[in-house]
Parts: structure tokens; C-alpha cells; sequence
């Protein structure tokens, strides 16, 4: 979700999955060290400060997927038995 407006709609589960979607695709401001904030103003500040560094062209996580999936196809190549990441394609995100 890249919309601030549906952002600060969110609570509870469907906010914390946000947060997570964010730092786990690579949201500079999330990354360590970095603690969560507590409560749902905190955290929603912290998603709107990410969408601005997208906005701003500071960050993509579009940039961050097409690197997990290179390291997915390294992995895969090489014989590694780790677990592969799910990859989620641009249109996939928007639609979250």
C-alpha cells in the first residue's frame, strides 16, 4: 500500500502486516537498528515517512524483489537446499 490515506485506515493485524511487508521489502527508515514503535500513530508515521522515500524515488521496493528473487535464482543454481522467499510481483504490491 503506497496510499497515505488508505494507510491511516488500517489497524491492528492488517497495520502490523504492512509494517512488515514494508521493512521486509527494504523501507530504508525500517531497517536495523530500528525498534517498532508501540502504537498505531508510531507505526503509521513510520509507514508514511517510507511511502514518502518511495514517492521521492529514495526507495523501491520493486528494486528490493527483483534482488531476492536474483538471490532466489543464485540459491537455485548453486544446489542450496534454503528456503526460497515468496516474490511478489509490482502489480501484486499495488493491489495490496
Amino acid at each position: 500500500m503506497l496510499n497515505k490515506s488508505e494507510l491511516l485506515a488500517l489497524k491492528g493485524v492488517n497495520l502490523h502486516d504492512q509494517f512488515k511487508l514494508f521493512k521486509d521489502y527494504g523501507a530504508p527508515n525500517l531497517q536495523k537498528p530500528f525498534t517498532k514503535p508501540t502504537n498505531v500513530a508510531g507505526i503509521w508515521d513510520v509507514l508514511s515517512i517510507s511511502i514518502d522515500m518511495y514517492l521521492n524515488k529514495k526507495w523501491s521496493p520493486y528494486a528490493t524483489m527483483i534482488d531476492k528473487q536474483e538471490e532466489n535464482n543464485s540459491r537455485e543454481s548453486d544446489g542450496s537446499d534454503e528456503t526460497k522467499d515468496e516474490v511478489i510481483y509490482k502489480d501484486d504490491w499495488e493491489d495490496m
